[in-house]
């Protein structure tokens, strides 16, 4: 790798922690895509991840099955206060312990993700659809990376 690629990825990686706003369950409804679900989709992925859903479950707490998302601060400061939380909560919350955040229609944009979550908006409970989101503060660049 050379040294204009290192400088590329560390400068997204201080941007991506800068504009970190803490992990936290959402409804799988609450998660938006551009185009909405279930448009755009390869069978062969989804295929795969069911089998894997299948053999494994979900794993939808492992920090490598989360999907990013971004929402602008005043809404995200909305969102958590109506939920009784305040400053860093949702950077410091440990993964068994992430709190269950609802979002107006809109309001959160997920980057990636959409073969998993449509795979497990089929394979969740009724009442159980939720998964864990990244967030992150709107207006920075996340380069999106291939999907699974």
């Amino acid at each position: 790798m050379s040294t204009i690629e290192d400088l590329g990825k560390t400068s997204l990686a201080r941007e991506r922690n800068a504009n970190y706003l803490g992990a936290a369950k959402v409804m799988i409804s609450d998660i938006q895509f551009d185009p909405p679900l279930p448009r755009n989709l390869s069978q062969k992925k989804l295929d795969r991840l069911k089998s894997i859903f299948d053999e494994r479950d979900c794993e939808r707490l492992a920090i490598h099955n989360r999907v990013p998302g971004v929402i602008s601060s005043e809404e995200f400061r909305v969102v958590t206060q109506s939920h009784g939380l305040i400053g860093d909560d949702l950077k410091h919350a440990s993964s068994d312990n992430l709190p269950l955040l609802r979002f107006a229609k809109g309001q959160l944009k997920a980057l990636h993700g959409r073969h998993r979550i449509q795979v497990a908006s089929e394979y969740l409970f009724p009442g159980d659809k939720w998964w864990v989101v990244d967030l992150y503060a709107d207006g920075m660049y996340l380069e999106k990376t291939p999907e699974m």
